[in-house]
């Protein structure tokens, strides 16, 4: 039996005891007060207490409007300190024997003669930054990012694709866990696309791209993390950001978002609100050939869906950190999500056989309203001055949904006379609840980096499907599609990291343990029998990454990297529910699902950080893919553990400037993809290259104007059972600084010759072939208007993550 929250209780209770004895030792305090020429207090002075013997560096803090300080220490020895305020000469002390409170002389900082009126420093950062654990994309230097969504900006971001259901695809391969500042998404598939869409790209500062994350990350996804960072000041003062887009392309999008900060040597408030309307369109064909078992023709299904899609978001967080010591901080965060949306789909679709030819036309409409409520308390504690921490999260995520969906049947011979009507109604109300506690440790000790830490994770989530038919007036339960599922799951957690730089290799070893229990619960209904199951299990997943210089002056780098993932099921995934698409098309979940595992080895030679070349190998068992498979005429679409899926990929990417205004940036990826499996009554053997490349071009004009050159080309790729077909894009940005530098406006044009469409095929159907081609709202002109406000001028830590991680990404609706 799973009985989390009293052992989640106990976890911090625990903490907490261990944290009041540490913060109750005895502290050496040193206090003072800063003033200027004319004795007015300085606020926002830095001063440092150095330690005599080495000038080590021991704690720093900051003056208060006062002019007043505060330095604590806890070894009583001889000291100096020093205070700096910028336009104001360097003030160092004599040496201080701290051996009880020392209240000093005022302190009186002078003009610095030499100091500039002014000092601006400018610097632009690279596209793709590489470490030796992730790859960094700056999306400020990417100028064709106008008017986009943070949906849209991942798929500028090298090796990354993403494809008409809401999945994104990492160097080939399916399985990415998503997170925005270090917290999860909430969502997969198609809500997560949905939530995406509504965060204009203009809050991103970078984009984290880890494929084989360290041991210290949860082993979830197989594929990697992809981390989404906002924009967020460091810096002490009241700063703020204000950004508004306007994008039309058949129909009109608009993003909007306020942050605002306010930090002090005491406290750190950050606050951010995004308001977004998203209208767009898809017009989608879809085609299947029914054979005989001889292979002759049998029937065909030929359909027209135009989807309109309408949504509106708020999306809205705030944090608070509170600087208890110059060691020590507390935080508190709240974040909260509304995501209405309407979706209505007018389909009309013709069913011929060798005998009858019937026109079915459907008028659906599914209005859903998503919220989420996510809570934070977090504390982390400085050891030392070589990064060595302690730190704690609890989290508490609500995620729920309400969707309400009709369904408008009407069937006609081929005489077009009307032969049958039918009405579905669906309701499905949705609650997920996600519950977490984490700690880590990091410590240098004699040159080895050690990190160690432990994490408890609870689930609880309860859907709810009821539907309803009506057929010549008369409405029924419609027990076929009704039911409810309640799953639970509890994932307990340790790691151990060690980093070292043996014989000119910088080394880092880890191995995390996972150990999952979980059970699900099947109602049942009047003529479905309840089901129950449960399952748990123990499992290790080693990380390795290795990185040397092979010259003497760093320019070429070698890295080497290996880690074991695993991906569990996205939790809507498990509910066993049938959900209607149309007459002819249904979704169903598959409670058998299993966790997927892979190996995921990388190699990477840097030349001078600005040429890039990467070779990289997968290898997955037991893959979850969609599959889809034909009962009768009926398309049912499930996922299922049916793949060992191979990927095998060599990238290239650089970025080079000429002459100070031109600079261009390629990426080139080169993969081969294999699948093979048993799948229903076929069997699955596909295999296939592919190419992705893309190319920017960026000009530095005059007068604060610059403008960029994009173009992006996908060729063919194989996705289990499906083949997604090729596309390419363009497009072209122009950038225009004032007020400063403080204002910036921009105008681009997306998909110039609107060549972004989505087709495909799918393969292994029973007698059956089938393919779809979809066109999108993809061409569009965008404008937008960024604005920076605010005083400030010494940067401030913060804490952003949460415990959360892995289990916001699994949900979906």
């Amino acid at each position: 039996m799973i009985n989390f929250p009293c052992t989640k209780l106990s976890f911090i209770v625990l903490f907490w005891f261990s944290f009041s004895a540490l913060t109750a030792q005895t502290y050496f305090e040193l206090k003072g007060k800063i003033v200027d020429g004319e004795q007015k207090p300085i606020e926002l002075a830095t001063i440092r207490l150095h330690q005599v013997t080495d000038s080590s560096l021991i704690t720093s803090t900051f003056s208060e409007k006062s002019g007043e300080f505060l330095l604590q220490t806890l070894e009583p020895k001889d000291y100096y300190i020093t205070v700096d305020f910028l336009g104001l000469k360097k003030h160092r002390s004599e040496k201080i024997e701290l051996r009880n409170t020392i209240l000093l002389p005022t302190i009186t900082l002078i003009p610095n003669v030499g100091q500039l009126s002014e000092v601006q420093i400018k610097s632009k950062a690279s596209f793709i930054e590489r470490k030796v654990d992730r790859v960094i994309v700056n999306m400020d230097a990417l100028l064709s990012s106008t008017g986009t969504t943070t949906w849209e900006a991942l798929e500028k971001a090298p090796g990354i694709m993403l494809d008409q259901n809401g999945n994104i695809l990492l160097r080939g391969r399916s399985g990415v866990q998503v997170f925005i500042d270090d917290k999860p998404s909430y969502l997969s598939g198609a809500e997560l696309e949905n939530y995406l869409k509504t965060i204009p790209t203009s809050t991103i500062k970078h984009i984290e791209i880890m494929t084989n994350p360290p041991a210290k990350y949860d082993a979830a996804g197989n594929s990697g993390i992809i981390n989404i960072v906002t924009k967020r000041s460091k810096q002490i003062g009241f700063t703020g950001n204000a950004n508004t887009a306007y994008t039309q392309g058949r129909y009109a999008r608009t993003n909007h978002s306020l942050g605002l900060n306010y930090i002090t040597p005491k406290i750190g408030l950050y606050g951010n609100i995004s308001l977004a309307t998203h209208q767009s369109f898809q017009d989608l064909n879809i085609f299947r050939y029914y054979k005989n078992d001889d292979l002759s023709p049998r029937a065909k299904f030929e359909q027209n869906s135009y989807i309109k899609k309408t949504n509106q978001s708020i999306n809205s967080r705030i944090n608070l950190d509170y600087y208890l010591t110059s060691k020590t901080t507390l935080g508190l965060g709240y974040s909260n999500v509304t995501l209405p949306k309407k979706d209505k789909v007018n389909n009309t679709a013709f069913y011929t056989s060798q005998t009858d030819l019937n026109k079915i036309i459907a008028d659906n409409v599914s209005t859903s309203k998503f919220f989420n409520h996510s809570a934070n308390v977090n504390m982390r504690h400085a050891l030392d001055q070589k990064g060595g921490q302690i730190s704690v999260d609890a989290d508490i995520i609500q995620y729920s949904s309400q969707t309400d969906q009709d369904f408008n049947n009407f069937i006609y011979q081929k005489d077009n006379q009307l032969i049958y009507v039918d009405l579905v109604e669906g309701s499905l109300p949705s609650d997920i609840r996600i519950y977490t506690f984490k700690s880590d440790l990091n410590k240098t000790i004699q040159g080895i980096k050690f990190e160690t830490g432990i994490k408890s994770a609870f689930t609880n989530t309860d859907n709810i499907a009821e539907y309803y038919t009506t057929i010549d007036q008369q409405r029924n339960i419609n027990n076929d599609l009704s039911n409810r599922f309640i799953y639970k799951e509890w994932i307990q957690s340790a790691y151990v990291n060690f980093s070292k730089s043996i014989y000119g290799f910088d080394c880092q070893i880890g191995l995390r343990g996972e150990h999952t229990n979980l059970k699900g619960d099947q109602k049942g209904n009047a003529i479905k029998a309840p089901k129950q199951f449960s399952n748990n299990y123990t499992e290790l997943f080693p990380t390795f990454f290795a990185s040397r210089n092979l010259d003497s002056a760093g320019v070429h780098v070698l890295n080497f990297s290996y880690g074991r993932r695993i991906d569990r099921p996205i939790f809507q995934h498990l509910n066993p529910f049938a959900s209607p698409l149309d007459k002819y098309t249904y979704y169903v979940g598959n409670p058998d699902l299993t966790s997927t595992f892979s190996n995921n080895f990388s190699l990477t030679h840097s030349y001078k950080n600005k040429i890039n070349t990467s070779i990289d190998f997968s290898k997955t068992s037991n893959g979850i893919n969609e599959t889809l498979e034909i009962i009768g005429d009926i398309y049912y679409s499930r996922p299922l553990n049916v793949t060992t899926n191979y990927t095998t990929s060599i990238s290239l990417d650089a970025n080079h400037t000429f002459k100070k205004w031109y600079t261009i940036i390629p990426y080139v990826e080169f993969g081969n993809v294999k699948y093979k499996s048993k799948l229903y009554t076929e069997d699955l053997n596909s295999n296939g290259n592919y190419v992705r490349a893309n190319l920017t071009q960026s000009f530095k004009l005059k007068k604060n104007w610059s403008a960029e050159l994009k173009g992006d080309y996908q060729s063919d790729l194989v996705y289990s059972q499906l083949i997604l077909k090729s596309f390419a894009i363009l497009g072209f940005t122009v950038q225009k600084k004032f007020a400063k530098g403080n204002a910036t406006a921009r105008v681009g044009v997306n998909d110039i010759f609107y060549t972004r469409r989505a087709s495909g095929t799918i393969n292994n159907l029973k007698n059956t072939d089938a393919n779809w081609n979809s066109t999108l709202d993809t061409r569009s002109l965008a404008l937008s208007l960024s604005y920076r406000f605010g005083k400030s001028n010494i940067q401030k830590q913060q804490y952003k993550s949460t415990g959360a991680e892995s289990e916001k990404k699994r949900i979906q609706s």
